[in-house]
């Protein structure tokens, strides 16, 4: 069942996080510069606002609900001016 609670802009930012950079709870942590314990609050919320069970189920409720945009293909590999694949990636 969906909530459809306002998701703030912390929360959009762990999901950004989450989705483009496939990081974990302790990697955003340290990116946003919070405690761990902080991070795992806010992702308990969010799951709880999207009606998600998991974190990637939250990931893809955010994208597909239009919370996230992610656009075409591969966000993390492509720059919007690109058209090949980076090297190293």
């Amino acid at each position: 069942m969906r909530v459809y609670r306002h998701l703030t802009p912390v929360d959009l930012k762990i999901l950004d996080l989450a989705a483009r950079e496939g990081l974990t709870t302790r990697e955003i942590a340290v990116k946003l510069g919070r405690s761990e314990a902080s991070i795992r609050s806010f992702w308990t919320g969010i799951l709880w606002k999207l009606g998600a069970r998991r974190m990637a189920h939250a990931v893809y409720l955010a994208i597909k609900d239009g919370h996230l945009k992610i656009g075409g293909g591969f966000p993390a590999l492509f720059d919007s001016k690109e058209k090949s694949i980076p090297r190293g990636a």
